[in-house]
């Protein structure tokens, strides 16, 4: 069944209601990792694609297999599934607008992924629940420049412009550590203020 590029863009839009922590608006680095759980530096060793009725019936998801790094939990040689809406394939003949690209979604492929985990989406598709936002969330590490580089996105996007691999993971952990360092702040904050009522 072929469907508008209309009617994919309503399914995005469904996708990320069901998602809760996502956004198609673009952010910077800090925000898109604050509705990150991880962001992983690896390979892409295997693509496939499958259906699920979730959000409508005949929905079709690519899952990306990445064998690599993840940069916010520590961990090293791990292989983690991705899914986000929509294909490349023709046979599946089912595009989503936002879906990351073709050019950084190949197999062999060297990137940095940022993806979410739903319990709620698991729970509804089948085969996945890391979760990557749209095509912000992938982003494709070229070597023919003599050092590795990330491919910028644009003004408004974690990285606009083409940054050296080194130092784009070096900032991905700094936001990190900011990020956690804001967040147990918040957390003590909340814990002096019924204290400070007694």
């Amino acid at each position: 069944m072929r469907r508008s590029r209309s009617v994919i863009f309503a399914l995005g839009a469904l996708f990320l209601v069901m998602s809760t922590s996502a956004s198609i608006r673009p952010m910077s680095l800090k925000e898109y990792m604050s509705i990150s759980h991880e962001v992983l530096h690896g390979t892409i060793v295997a693509k496939e694609t499958f259906r699920s009725d979730e959000p409508l019936p005949e929905t079709v998801y690519t899952k990306l297999t990445i064998q690599g790094d993840a940069l916010r939990g520590g961990m090293r040689g791990e292989t983690t599934e991705v899914i986000f809406m929509g294909s490349h394939d023709p046979k599946d003949d089912f595009v989503h607008s936002e879906a990351p690209d073709l050019r950084d979604t190949r197999i062999g492929g060297e990137v940095v992924v940022f993806y979410f985990d739903d319990d709620q989406i698991h729970d509804k598709v089948d085969r996945g629940q890391n979760i990557v936002d749209n095509w912000q969330g992938v982003y494709r590490v070229e070597r023919g420049f003599g050092v590795p580089v990330i491919i910028g996105k644009g003004d408004g996007y974690a990285f606009p412009a083409n940054t050296r691999l080194d130092e784009a993971v070096r900032r991905i952990e700094d936001t990190h550590e900011l990020i956690k360092a804001e967040r147990l702040a918040a957390a003590q904050g909340s814990s002096a203020q019924p204290q400070a009522q007694k």
